[in-house]
């Protein structure tokens, strides 16, 4: 707690300047810290999305596996050429 003298009615020049500095410093912090925060959001919803995409395409994926595995046996696919090995 500041010392109160009798006359004192304001801060000294210099007490206020200290004061607008860390005030203007925490105001940035909670600006920063809230584009952060929906940075995160935003990004965190993308990733949900992607993820339940690739959930998907792996179904597709054993889908087309299994169906190949039943045509062709349990064989190993070359993606280049397409041989079956």
């Amino acid at each position: 707690m500041i010392k109160q003298t009798e006359n004192q009615t304001h801060l000294t020049p210099e007490e206020l300047q200290k004061f607008r500095d860390i005030h203007q410093e925490y105001q940035t912090a909670l600006f920063n810290l809230g584009l952060i925060t929906l940075d995160l959001d935003n990004l965190t919803k993308e990733k949900n999305k992607l993820v339940e995409h690739a959930f998907k395409v792996n179904e597709q994926r054993l889908e087309i596996v299994k169906n190949l595995g039943d045509k062709y046996g349990d064989k190993q696919v070359n993606l280049e050429t397409g041989e079956l090995e």
